[in-house]
C-alpha cells in the first residue's frame, strides 16, 4: 500500500510525512509519527490571523523576516506544526515546505483545542531553538499572552484590551491588538 493510498498512515519519519502530505486535501500535522488531521477554525479564528499576518507584513516589509499563515514548523522532536502565523527570519528555498528560520509562532486558541494539544503543541516550539516568542491569542476577547524566551526559561505576560500592545522584541516592533481584533466580534465583559 503506497503512502498516498492510506487515509491515516502511522509511525511517520519527517521525510514521509512531506511525502504523503502533498497529496491530501486537508492539512495535517506530524505529531510523535502520527498525522494529526487540522480543525477548520471559525470566521474570527481566521480574520485574527490574517489581521495578524498582514499587520505584520507591513511593519516587517524590507527586512529578512516574513509573516507567513499555512506554513509548517519543524520541531527538534521532529513534528510538523502549523501555527496559526508564523514570522519566519531565514533564507528558505523557493520549493521548500517549512520555516527556514521561525522567530515567532502566533496560535489563535480555539475552544476545540484541548488543553493536552495545546501544552504538546506550546512545548514544541519551546524546543526550536530559533523561536525566541510564542503568542496565544483568544479569539473572544481583547487578550493575548505572549511567552519570550530569557536564556533557558520563558517569560509570560498578559496583554488585554484594545488599546494595549503586544512587544514583539524579537522582531522590535510591536502590534496593537486593535489591530489584531480589527472587524472581529468579542464578547463582553463578563461573558466569558
Amino acid at each position: 500500500m503506497s503512502l498516498a493510498a492510506s487515509p491515516r498512515p502511522t509511525g511517520l519519519s519527517p521525510e514521509q510525512y512531506l511525502v504523503w502530505e502533498q497529496d491530501q486535501e486537508d492539512r495535517y500535522e506530524l505529531v510523535d509519527g502520527q498525522v494529526r488531521m487540522m480543525a477548520g477554525g471559525t470566521h474570527s479564528h481566521h480574520l485574527i490571523a490574517l489581521n495578524i499576518a498582514m499587520a505584520l507584513r507591513t511593519v516587517l516589509r524590507g527586512g529578512p523576516c516574513v509573516p507567513l499563515t499555512e506554513r509548517k514548523v519543524l520541531t527538534p522532536r521532529s513534528n510538523y506544526r502549523y501555527p496559526d502565523v508564523v514570522v519566519d527570519c531565514g533564507r528558505p528555498a523557493a520549493n521548500d515546505l517549512a520555516a527556514d528560520q521561525p522567530r515567532v509562532v502566533f496560535e489563535v486558541e480555539s475552544p476545540s483545542n484541548t488543553a493536552i494539544d495545546e501544552f504538546e503543541r506550546f512545548e514544541d516550539y519551546q524546543s526550536a531553538p530559533s523561536i525566541q516568542q510564542i503568542v496565544l491569542v483568544s479569539q473572544t476577547s481583547a487578550r493575548a499572552r505572549i511567552y519570550t524566551r530569557a536564556g533557558t526559561d520563558w517569560r509570560a505576560e498578559t496583554v488585554t484590551g484594545l488599546e494595549a500592545a503586544l512587544d514583539l522584541s524579537a522582531l522590535g516592533c510591536t502590534l496593537l491588538l486593535a489591530e489584531v481584533f480589527e472587524g472581529v466580534e468579542l464578547q463582553q465583559r463578563g461573558e466569558g
